[in-house]
């Protein structure tokens, strides 16, 4: 039993392990993978029975997110204030609650990369929209795919002056689509299987991330299926 949890644990922890976050945004900003960290990190504390340590961590989440909010469009804002409300109600040992939390704190900021990139490069801000790419995940390379970069090489020709600021933004809103489509995809199947395989903490991780990334794709998903195909992903 204790080798299930630890496990366990490793893969909360794994799943949410820091990404590359902003450099050169406004202040705080490169703070958003800290404190995606410091809520893995939590969930990992709750599952090894340390929740005093858990507590420490959302605290530490809680003051990073609390002070990227006021960076957000107001939509974002609420989003994120909500999941960090939600995390520190699952300080007191709702692991399931602090994986919704986590996930969508995540998520959101991940939307407010996708929405900064493409506005800063639609006015020309090569600069800008380079940080603001620095916020994001990438799809898994496989042997027919590769990882997606059209963003960077997009936002690289922007600077160059070989790429219009119109071009560069599509191009973009492309690549960041794409790879949260195919986000959205793992995650979901994810989710199944570890439903099927009876991994409670993983299904709630995976259904959360899921939802979020189901967030930044839902409106291009919606114009080009129709609203019964987005009724339907919803759903799932």
């Amino acid at each position: 039993m204790h080798r299930t949890v630890l496990l366990m644990a490793a893969l909360v922890s794994a799943m949410l392990a820091a990404s590359p976050a902003r450099a050169g945004a406004p202040a705080g900003w490169a703070s958003a993978a800290d404190a995606r960290r410091d809520l893995g990190a939590a969930q990992t504390a709750l599952a090894l029975g340390e929740p005093a340590r858990a507590r420490e961590l959302i605290a530490n989440a809680d003051t990073t997110l609390t002070a990227i909010a006021p960076l957000l469009p107001s939509p974002l804002r609420e989003d994120l204030l909500a999941a960090v409300e939600q995390a520190r109600a699952a300080a007191d040992g709702d692991a399931d609650g602090l994986a919704r939390a986590g996930a969508a704190a995540w998520t959101t900021i991940l939307r407010a990369g996708v929405a900064g990139a493409v506005a800063d490069a639609r006015v020309g801000d090569a600069d800008a929209a380079r940080q603001w790419l620095l916020v994001r995940e990438y799809r898994a390379p496989t042997r027919f795919t590769r990882a997606g970069t059209d963003a960077t090489v997009a936002v690289s020709a922007l600077a160059a002056g070989t790429r219009q600021p119109q071009a560069a933004a599509r191009a973009i809103r492309a690549d960041l689509l794409d790879t949260y489509e195919a986000k959205l995809r793992t995650s979901l199947d994810n989710a199944l299987t570890a439903s099927r395989r009876g991994f409670p903490a993983r299904l709630v991780q995976e259904a959360a991330l899921a939802r979020g990334y189901a967030a930044i794709v839902l409106t291009s998903y919606r114009s080009q299926r129709g609203e019964a195909a987005a009724a339907r992903l919803d759903r799932a």
